[in-house]
């Protein structure tokens, strides 16, 4: 069983240049989280510097925790493990592409989404970044 700090790791749902995002499980609690973990590309490294990428993280961490919107993740932990820090939010499950009735076969044709569900998914999308803008983020 691999951790990371106090949460259980589940399995990475992603990565990219500066970290990589887990599901986490927070043991007590029984409570599933994101858990994004710096851990940066060797290149990025050498372009910025460690100083820098980890300045970049915290930031990062500060700007999104310090926002309260149901169309923004929440961050809810934010520790170090093995002198990398990380930070926990929220986890949902559902993707657009299941929502809508997209397929993981390549060859099936997806169900048309209705003018009212595109119009109620495209509203929240604008709500999440019209508070994003107000915080100078986008």
């Amino acid at each position: 069983m691999r951790t990371i700090g106090k949460y259980k790791i589940l399995g990475r749902l992603g990565k990219g240049g500066m970290s990589r995002v887990y599901r986490a499980e927070l043991p007590i609690l029984r409570k599933i989280l994101a858990l994004k973990y710096l851990s940066p590309h060797p290149f990025l490294v050498d372009l910025i510097g460690m100083d820098a990428i980890r300045a970049l993280f915290l930031n990062e961490a500060r700007l999104i925790g310090g926002i309260q919107h149901p169309n923004i993740i929440s961050v809810w932990d934010y520790d170090e493990h093995n002198g990398m820090p990380y930070y926990t939010m929220d986890y949902h499950s559902r993707n657009l592409g299941g929502m809508i009735g997209e397929s993981y076969e390549p060859e099936r044709r997806s169900r048309p989404i209705s003018v009212e569900k595109t119009l109620s998914f495209g509203l929240q999308i604008l709500e999440g970044l019209r508070c994003l803008h107000h915080y100078g983020i986008v």
